[in-house]
């Protein structure tokens, strides 16, 4: 060790104040004897050897022997002093939110406290990241790889150490959508798991967690260990009432009853009056729980009309009739609207879906790469917002060639969907049934049930 600066560094991340150094000494102490040291060595000289300078070293080992010494290892709130390599601005307040952003490489971290705490009583706090180069889908893959790049030396040099000690940090990771192998890709997801030390993201809810430690010495990190360590999604957020809330949409009826022998209606109620109760951000978010439990549990699986609730990656509007669906990245836009009833009641859907670029202009993989976009926000996106024991309508825009005159690339994409195969007047059909499980969808179950095409209904 060379400077106090470094001393500082050591204490801040790795020791509490009152906790023991190798040399026997706690780190509060050690930097209240270097100060001491400095100050007498400073009025033991004469006055026309003292300088400003000599002054100002004081004064700043002073500041941070109180401020950061004292800050400890262990400290539950945000790490908000200045970064000394001048390479970071960091903003924020210490118990609600920090931002750090690096002008160089225009990468920004952001961190906030969701007012959320796991059973065990660990804060919650939601962690992004993003960049000022414009949009990525123009940038070529050297650009891309330098901003990943940038992302996890932002991370490892200025974010990591600064977390909440003993929390828990969760993510949302923005999906490659449409890549060329047909899936969804989570690059961002595969990031914050190699480099962050988060677990895996959760298909269902979308999130990825981890939990927050002691800063690992610079000998445990070159073996790899990192502060932060993987945390299991679906126990991370038992008691965040958001997870509730999109199973008792997708699975279940709001009077059915839960295996806790509760209806949904009656936890999500209970929630709402208990889980903010004796926090800082009781009433407001009491209020918002109960709007939820009446637009999605009250909705519930069994919902006869769309679903129109929103979602980041989606321009969703729409009335009880009817609704439109557009994918902001990908340009891919389905509309649903009712087109009468059946005789014995149930109501029927025409399904169309279109996209935002020309078919003459585009090449032969870049349709094949929409038909893969399409097909992948019906999966995510589309399906589980369907009526309920609704019957789906679609007439297939057939695309032929030379060779092929019946070529109808569309009504194949519906079939995959689950609809039957095109009648002798062009139409596809299928019913609409409950969400499938997470365990079920595994298995490959739809939600929808194919009907022929040729099948009679009358519902004018």
């Amino acid at each position: 060790m060379k400077t106090f600066q470094e001393f500082v560094q050591l204490a801040e991340r790795y020791y509490e104040p009152d906790e023991k150094l190798p040399s026997g000494k706690t780190p509060y102490e050690k930097a209240s004897a270097s100060s001491s040291k400095q100050h007498d060595r400073y009025f033991s000289k004469p006055n026309s050897e003292r300088s400003l300078k000599d002054v100002q070293k004081l004064v700043k080992q002073s500041e941070r022997t109180n401020q950061k010494v004292r800050h400890g290892a262990d400290n539950p709130n945000f790490n908000l002093h200045r970064d000394l390599s001048g390479e970071v601005e960091i903003s924020g307040y210490t118990d609600d939110r920090m931002r750090v952003k690096h002008p160089k490489s225009g990468v920004t971290f952001s961190i906030s406290n969701t007012g959320k705490k796991t059973k065990d009583g660990k804060p919650v706090h939601d962690i992004e990241w993003y960049h000022n180069k414009g949009n990525t889908l123009e940038l070529d893959d050297d650009e891309r790889k330098d901003i990943i790049r940038s992302a996890r030396d932002v991370w490892t040099n200025h974010i990591s150490h600064r977390l909440p000690h003993g929390s828990v940090i969760r993510n949302f990771p923005i999906s490659n959508y449409g890549s060329n192998n047909g899936e969804q890709r989570y690059t961002r997801a595969k990031l914050y798991s190699r480099v962050a030390g988060f677990g895996k993201r959760n298909d269902r809810t979308g999130y990825q967690f981890a939990g927050v430690g002691r800063e690992p010495s610079p000998k445990q990190k070159e073996r790899g260990r990192k502060r932060t360590y993987p945390m299991n999604s679906n126990t991370a957020t038992s008691s965040v009432f958001e997870e509730f809330i999109l199973l008792a949409e997708r699975y279940y009826d709001p009077f059915e009853k839960l295996p806790s022998g509760k209806t949904p209606l009656e936890k999500a109620a209970e929630r709402s009056e208990t889980e903010y109760k004796n926090t800082k951000y009781g009433r407001g978010r009491q209020i918002r729980q109960r709007i939820q439990t009446k637009r999605k549990v009250l909705h519930g699986a069994d919902n006869p009309t769309p679903n129109r609730h929103d979602h980041p990656d989606l321009d969703v509007s729409g009335g009880r009739n009817y609704i439109d669906i557009r994918h902001k990245d990908t340009g891919i836009h389905y509309n649903l609207t009712k087109h009468g009833e059946t005789d014995d009641g149930k109501h029927v859907y025409d399904v169309q879906w279109k996209h935002n670029r020309h078919p003459s202009k585009m090449t032969d993989d870049e349709r094949k790469q929409v038909a893969r976009d399409a097909k992948n926000m019906w999966d995510t996106h589309i399906q589980h917002r369907l009526p309920h024991g609704s019957i789906l309508k679609n007439i297939p825009i057939g695309n032929p060639t030379p060779e092929n005159p019946n070529k109808n690339t569309r009504a194949k994409l519906y079939q995959r969907a689950r609809f039957g195969e095109v009648g002798k007047f062009g139409r596809q059909f299928a019913e609409v049934g409950r969400e499938p499980s997470t365990k079920q969808r595994a298995k490959g179950k739809k939600r929808l049930k194919p009907l022929s095409g040729d099948t009679e209904f009358n519902y004018d």
